[in-house]
């Protein structure tokens, strides 16, 4: 205590700068500690780079939009599902299954409560064999691809035979039909999974294009505008997309990866919604990968299991014109539908 001035000698009256060199040294020492946290975090890295791992594969990537929700399971039609292969939805709502080891469609109203079926195992006109892809006409009819008889038959909204759109002897090379897709204008797009090969056709079963050297094309899809083809080759594992604006048979991109370092398992059914996000059935992941109109990663959604939203060997999709998307769950034999 200053006898003179009544203030302790250790206190310092407000109007006293602290001196520069105090300053100085603060802010050195602020710096060598960012200095040493950048150096920690560069060891850290190219510590886990040396051990194969980058650090990068954990990082989720940042989400554009949110993943769709599990609503709900379709285990029948009229039939219980045995190894659904695809579920195809017409405007109205109605939808389609097929039922491959039953060897029917299923047919399924909006509200669920009218339950039909047609085909059955034959090989004589309006029966099926092993169906796999279902395909709208502009006139509401449907075709439907049989692996089992190697043909393609055309069935009204009802389920009544109309004809045979391809034979097992068709002139245009046709093997074995897997995936169908009729885009906006009509055209028809055929996944040949013993020939290696897409035809795109039109509606009298002329041949428009052939899209050559795709091993095991089980997944078919095209953009809102008719601009781009994705096919998904199961045998390379990845999806390759087409222009659709010019005639040639070199894919303008290659899909393999969705996060660095991190390939799909395998591919199988292929869609795209009206935002032009591109989904992709990842069958061994037993996951549904994502990506926006510009093909960059935005989410995967589902897992492996026997529960809610969980898959074993999902096997096709399709989105509807209200954005719900539906999965063919072949393993757990019923069709999921989730949305937004």
């Amino acid at each position: 205590m200053d006898n003179k001035t009544g203030v302790p000698v250790d206190s310092a009256p407000e109007n006293i700068e602290i001196p520069q060199k105090v300053k100085t040294v603060k802010v050195k020492n602020l710096l060598m500690l960012i200095l040493l946290i950048l150096v920690v975090a560069v060891m850290v890295f190219g510590f886990l780079y040396y051990r194969g791992k980058s650090p990068l594969e954990n990082v989720q990537p940042i989400l554009t939009t949110t993943p769709p929700s599990f609503l709900y399971n379709i285990y029948e039609g009229q039939n219980k599902l045995d190894r659904p292969i695809m579920a195809a939805v017409y405007g109205n709502g109605t939808i389609y299954i097929s039922n491959n080891s039953v060897h029917t469609i299923e047919v399924i109203s909006r509200d669920g409560r009218s339950k039909k079926s047609f085909g059955g195992e034959g090989v004589l006109p309006g029966k099926l064999l092993y169906p796999y892809g279902i395909g709208f006409l502009p006139n509401g009819n449907l075709l439907v691809a049989e692996t089992g008889n190697f043909r393609i038959q055309e069935f009204t909204a009802r389920g009544e035979f109309v004809n045979t759109f391809l034979d097992q002897n068709n002139k245009i090379g046709l093997k074995k039909p897997g995936p169908i897709w009729v885009d906006s204008s009509g055209k028809i797009y055929i996944g040949d999974i013993s020939g290696s090969q897409v035809f795109v056709l039109d509606q009298n079963a002329k041949v428009l294009r052939k899209i050559k050297n795709i091993s095991f094309p089980h997944g078919i899809a095209v953009d809102e505008q008719n601009r781009r083809l994705f096919i998904s080759d199961a045998g390379q594992v990845n999806v390759k997309v087409f222009s659709l604006d010019k005639l040639d048979d070199r894919p303008i991109t290659v899909i393999d990866t969705f996060l660095p370092g991190m390939r799909f398992t395998m591919v199988r059914g292929l869609a795209v919604d009206k935002r032009g996000r591109l989904y992709v059935t990842d069958t061994i992941f037993n996951t549904i990968r994502v990506f926006d109109k510009d093909l960059k990663y935005l989410f995967s959604f589902g897992e492996q299991g026997l529960g809610d939203g969980e898959f074993l060997y999902p096997n096709q999709i399709f989105i509807d014109n209200k954005g719900k998307v539906y999965v063919t769950d072949w393993g757990n034999n019923r069709v999921q539908v989730w949305g937004y």
